[in-house]
């Protein structure tokens, strides 16, 4: 898996995209401050995406600003598998939009986890799932704060879409 360590600490990605190779997924760790802005997809993943695997944030800030996913799902963050944000990690999600489900994150297989850790979407669009589309689960567990404002869908869901992967 690939991974911005604690050592990228301020790293800000500006007007582009990170999609790994197909051996797997990516992490943001501890103590960690990424900022992505204005990054954009023709297909999946605004910010970035991942072939297989999974995506996870680990007692990290990371913030996600104007990403879109212009032809497909997660307009800020795609994973097949699965997305976990834990371990008191804050994460935000601004003017995030995709053509296709999850306007800020999407997941096909596994779903989303996110524990101990305070998300916020703001003004995320998608057709299925305006902040959230997730196929298999959605769980929210530990203490945790989510906040959807002004987020839309043009069919399901304006904050979350869940359905079975199956």
């Amino acid at each position: 898996a690939k991974r911005i360590a604690a050592q990228t600490v301020a790293d800000r990605f500006d007007d582009g995209h990170h999609r790994s190779g197909s051996d797997g997924g990516i992490t943001i760790d501890a103590n960690s401050s990424v900022q992505f802005v204005s990054c954009h997809a023709s297909g999946f993943g605004g910010a970035f995406n991942t072939d297989g695997g999974d995506i996870a944030i680990f007692g990290s800030a990371a913030s996600f600003t104007d990403c879109s996913a212009l032809g497909g799902c997660g307009g800020a963050v795609y994973a097949p598998d699965s997305i976990t944000i834990d371990a008191n990690s804050s994460v935000q999600f601004s003017s995030c939009r995709a053509e296709a489900s999850g306007g800020a994150l999407s997941t096909f297989n596994y779903g989303i986890t996110i524990s101990r850790s305070s998300v916020r979407f703001g003004n995320c669009t998608g057709d299925h799932g305006g902040a959230v589309s997730a196929f298999g689960s959605f769980t929210i567990t530990d203490e945790s704060e989510l906040v959807f404002e002004d987020c839309h869908a043009g069919h399901q869901g304006g904050g979350i879409r869940a359905a079975s992967a199956s």
